[in-house]
C-alpha cells in the first residue's frame, strides 16, 4: 500500500510550482492537473458524486499477467504491452533487475551509447522521428544525472520521452548511499510528470499513465524512478488487492472512464473535447473563442478571406496537420513561414512558402509577418527568437485588429502558451488538425483576388531580392554555406527523384551554433519531422544522438545526414564508437572552423572583439579519429572538389565522416536584440552599419 498521503502540485510547467516534497523517495503528482483537465473533479461530477472506476477488475487482471514476476519482469512486460520496440539503456546496480529482464527477450532491441546524455538525446531523436515514445533506462545517481539535459531538451521541443531510473532501495533512500541523489525532487520541475514507485505491485498502472501522458496534449518527457527493492521484488496479487485507490485516481485519465468516453457520448462531434476545455478556460483567457462551432469557423474563414495581406505562422504544434495546412495555404493563396520545428511541414520548394521567421529567418518571412493584416498562427507560441521586439511585432495585424479586418488567429493545445507573450485576437484552445479539420471547408478563394495576388507579388519580390546570401571565400576555399548547399543540391536533385514510399526518408540533425542556422536557411525542408535539432534548450552535442534515435527510428529507410560544428561534435565525439557497433550508415558532415563561431561572433558585435574561450585551437584529426573507430572518413577544404565530397559522403555505404574545413563568419541576417523583427542586418550590411545597428545592445541570450 502507498506510505502517506501524495502531495498534490500543479506540475506542467506553465504555473509555478508551489510545493516541495521534502524526502524524494516520494512522488511528484498532478492531482490539481487532473482537475483541470476534468473540470475541476477526479472521477466525480462538480458536485463531488463519485463516478467509480471498477479498480477491482483491473487488479484482477493484472495479478493474472504479472504474478510471480520481478518487477523488472513487470517493467518489461508492460513495455511490450505498449508496442515498445527499441529501448536505450546504460547498465549500472541500482538498475539491474530492470536491465536483466530485457536478457534474450527477441522482442525487443536495445541500444548501448557511450554516455547517457547521448543516450537520452537517442531516444529523444527516435521519438522526434517515429512519433513513438522514446524509451531511456539509466541507473541511479549519475546516470540519472546525466540524462537531465537530454529530459529538458524533450520537454522543451514537446519530444515524447519515458526515462526510466534506477535508485536505491527505499530503506536507503534519504541517507546519502552510494550512487543516490534525489531524482524526482530533480526532475520534477523538467518533466510533465514523474513518480517513485512505491512498490512492483504499482508498476502497471504508473508505466500505463506514463507512456499515455508522454503522447497527451503537448508532448514531452516523464519519469519513474525504480527503487532496487522494487525492481527485484516479485509482484504480489495479494498487496495488489490493497493497493490505495489514490495510485488509480493519479494514473487515470479522463479518456479511461465512460464519462470521458468522447466517441460513446457524441461520435460525430469532433468539437466536444474543444468545448469543454473552452468552457472551462472561457473567461480566464481573454479572446478565447467559446463556444466554438461551425459559426465560429465560418466566422473566421471569412476573415482570412476578406483579409488582403494574410500569413500562416506555424509551429511544432501543427506536426500532425501538414496535409491540412497544405490545402489550407494553396486553396486560400497564403504564404507560409515556419518555426524551425515546423520546417517541412509546408514543403519549402513551393512558391508560397516562406521558409523560417526569426532572429536568423528568411527576410520575406520576417517583412510578411509584420506587413501582414492577418496572421494565422497555428501550433506556434511567439517565442523570441521569432518575434524580434514584442511592442514591435506585427503592427499592421493589430491596427487591422482594431478596425475589424484583421488581427491576429492563435491555435494553440496550451491555455498557459495562449497571451502568453502577446495579447491575440481570436483564441483557440484546441488540437491543431481539430482546428484544421473545421476551418478549411469554409476557406474560398481570396474575396478580392488581384488584393491577394499583389500582396503574393510584393512577397516574390522580396525573394528575389533578399535571398540568403554569401560572399564566396578566397582561393578556392570552402564556406559552412557552401557545404550545406552542396549537400542540399545532393539531396534534391539525386535522392528526392527516387523518393516514394518505400524509399530513402532524408532526416537532417544538426548540433547548436551557426551550422545550425545555416542548415535552416540553405536546406529547402520538403517534408514534416525532417529536421531533428534542439530548439528551444539549445543543446550543443546533441546531433550525435539525434543522429542515432533517427537512424534506429527505421534503420533501412532513413537517410541519416548529420551536421554538426568541430564545438558541438567535440562534445559527444564518443557516440562514433556507437555507430560503429550498430553499424548504423549516419552521414556526419562537420562544419569545422577552428571556433565556437556563434559565439565568436557575438564577442565581435558586442563585447569589442574580446574573444574569450571561444577558439578551438587543439581540434583532433577528425579523419584519424574516425578511422581510430573504424569509420570511412574523407576530409574536404577545396570549393573544386566539394560537390564530389558530398556526393561520396552520402552514397558511401556504412557510417562515414567528412571533415569540411570552413572558414568561419557572421551568420546573417540577424535581427539584433531590441529590434523590431524587420529591422535585419543583411549579410552586404557594411560594418559601420551594422556597429551602429548593435550600439547599445546585450548580446542575445
Amino acid at each position: 500500500m502507498l506510505g502517506i498521503n501524495p502531495i498534490s502540485r500543479f506540475s506542467t510547467r506553465c504555473r509555478p510550482i508551489n510545493n516541495i516534497i521534502a524526502n524524494h523517495r516520494f512522488f511528484s503528482s498532478q492531482m490539481q492537473l487532473k482537475q483541470h483537465m476534468n473540470g475541476g473533479k477526479i472521477n466525480g461530477d462538480a458536485n463531488g458524486h463519485s463516478h467509480k472506476i471498477n479498480y477491482e477488475k483491473q487488479k484482477q487482471e493484472n495479478n493474472i499477467k504479472y504474478d510471480g514476476k520481478t518487477g523488472g519482469e513487470v517493467i518489461v512486460e508492460k513495455l511490450r504491452e505498449h508496442q515498445v520496440s527499441d529501448v536505450f539503456m546504460y547498465s549500472g546496480g541500482a538498475v539491474m533487475p530492470v536491465i536483466d529482464a530485457f536478457h534474450n527477450d527477441p522482442d525487443f532491441n536495445y541500444y548501448i551509447t557511450a554516455h547517457e546524455q547521448s543516450l537520452g538525446h537517442a531516444a529523444t531523436g527516435y521519438a522526434k522521428v517515429s512519433g513513438k515514445t522514446g524509451v531511456a533506462i539509466v541507473t541511479s545517481g549519475p546516470g540519472l544525472t546525466n540524462m537531465v539535459t537530454p529530459i529538458l531538451d524533450a520537454t522543451n521541443d514537446s519530444a515524447p520521452l519515458l526515462c526510466i531510473s534506477g535508485q536505491v532501495p527505499l530503506a536507503a533512500m534519504g541517507s546519502s548511499a552510494f550512487q543516490e541523489c534525489p531524482a524526482t525532487d530533480i526532475t520534477k520541475s523538467i518533466t510533465k510528470w514523474n513518480y517513485c514507485l512505491q512498490s512492483t505491485e504499482e508498476i502497471p498502472y504508473v508505466i500505463d499513465h506514463a507512456m499515455w501522458l508522454s503522447q497527451h496534449g503537448k508532448k514531452g518527457a516523464v519519469h519513474i524512478d525504480v527503487p532496487k527493492c522494487v525492481s527485484a521484488s516479485k509482484y504480489s496479487p495479494e498487496k495488489a488487492m490493497n493497493l490505495n485507490d489514490q495510485l488509480f485516481e493519479l494514473c487515470s485519465h479522463p479518456e479511461n472512464s465512460e464519462e470521458f468516453d468522447f466517441s460513446v457520448e457524441c461520435p460525430d462531434d469532433k468539437l466536444l473535447k474543444s468545448n469543454r476545455r473552452s468552457y472551462e478556460w472561457h473567461g480566464k483567457i481573454k479572446n478565447l473563442q467559446h463556444p466554438v462551432d461551425k459559426e465560429t469557423f465560418k466566422k473566421m474563414a471569412n476573415l482570412i478571406n476578406n483579409a488582403s495581406c494574410p500569413v500562416f505562422y506555424i509551429g511544432q504544434g501543427c506536426e500532425n496537420s501538414a496535409d491540412l495546412l497544405t490545402k489550407a495555404a494553396i486553396e486560400a493563396r497564403i504564404p507560409v513561414t515556419t518555426t524551425l520545428h515546423a520546417m517541412g511541414l509546408f514543403d519549402e520548394t513551393h512558391e508560397l512558402a516562406l521558409k523560417m521567421c526569426g532572429m536568423h529567418g528568411n527576410y520575406a518571412a520576417n517583412h510578411a509577418l509584420q506587413k501582414a493584416d492577418l496572421i494565422i498562427a497555428v501550433g506556434s507560441r511567439f517565442d523570441d527568437r521569432t518575434t524580434g521586439v514584442i511592442n514591435k511585432y506585427a503592427p499592421v495585424a493589430q491596427a487591422a485588429a482594431q478596425n475589424g479586418t484583421g488581427g491576429i488567429i492563435h491555435c494553440n493545445i496550451q491555455p498557459c502558451q495562449i497571451n502568453k507573450v502577446l495579447t491575440t485576437d481570436f483564441n483557440f484552445l484546441m488540437d491543431s488538425r481539430i482546428f484544421l479539420e473545421n476551418l478549411v471547408p469554409h476557406l474560398k478563394s481570396p474575396t478580392n483576388p488581384q488584393l491577394r495576388e499583389n500582396w503574393l507579388d510584393t512577397i516574390n519580390e522580396w525573394k528575389m531580392d533578399y535571398p540568403y546570401q554569401f560572399l564566396r571565400a578566397p582561393d578556392n576555399q570552402i564556406k559552412t554555406q557552401d557545404v550545406i548547399k552542396g549537400i542540399n543540391e545532393y539531396v534534391l536533385n539525386y535522392v528526392r527523384p527516387t523518393q516514394n514510399n518505400n524509399d530513402k526518408s532524408v532526416i537532417i540533425t544538426t548540433g547548436v551554433g551557426n551550422h545550425q542556422m545555416y542548415s535552416t536557411q540553405f536546406v529547402d525542408w520538403y517534408r514534416p519531422n525532417k529536421i531533428v535539432s534542439s530548439g528551444s534548450l539549445g543543446v550543443m552535442g546533441s546531433s550525435n544522438g539525434y543522429a542515432i534515435g533517427a537512424q534506429i527510428a527505421d534503420l533501412k529507410n532513413n537517410l541519416v545526414i548529420s551536421i554538426d560544428g568541430d564545438g558541438s561534435f567535440n562534445m559527444t565525439s564518443s557516440e562514433l564508437m556507437t555507430m560503429i557497433k550498430y553499424n548504423l550508415p549516419i552521414k556526419i558532415a562537420i562544419m569545422n572552423d577552428g571556433s565556437l563561431q556563434m559565439v565568436k561572433v557575438w564577442e565581435k558585435l558586442f563585447y569589442g572583439e574580446r574573444y574569450v574561450a571561444t577558439h578551438n585551437p587543439c581540434n583532433p584529426d577528425y579523419v584519424q579519429l574516425a578511422e581510430s573507430y573504424g569509420l570511412k572518413a574523407l576530409r574536404c577544404d577545396n570549393i573544386n572538389s566539394l560537390n564530389e565530397t558530398v556526393a561520396e559522403l552520402i552514397e558511401s555505404d556504412g557510417p562515414v565522416l567528412c571533415d569540411f574545413k570552413v572558414l568561419g563568419e557572421e551568420c546573417y541576417p540577424l535581427v539584433a536584440p531590441g529590434k523590431a523583427l524587420d529591422d535585419m542586418i543583411l549579410w552586404d550590411t557594411s560594418h559601420q552599419e551594422t556597429m551602429k545597428k548593435m550600439e547599445g545592445q546585450m548580446a542575445p541570450s
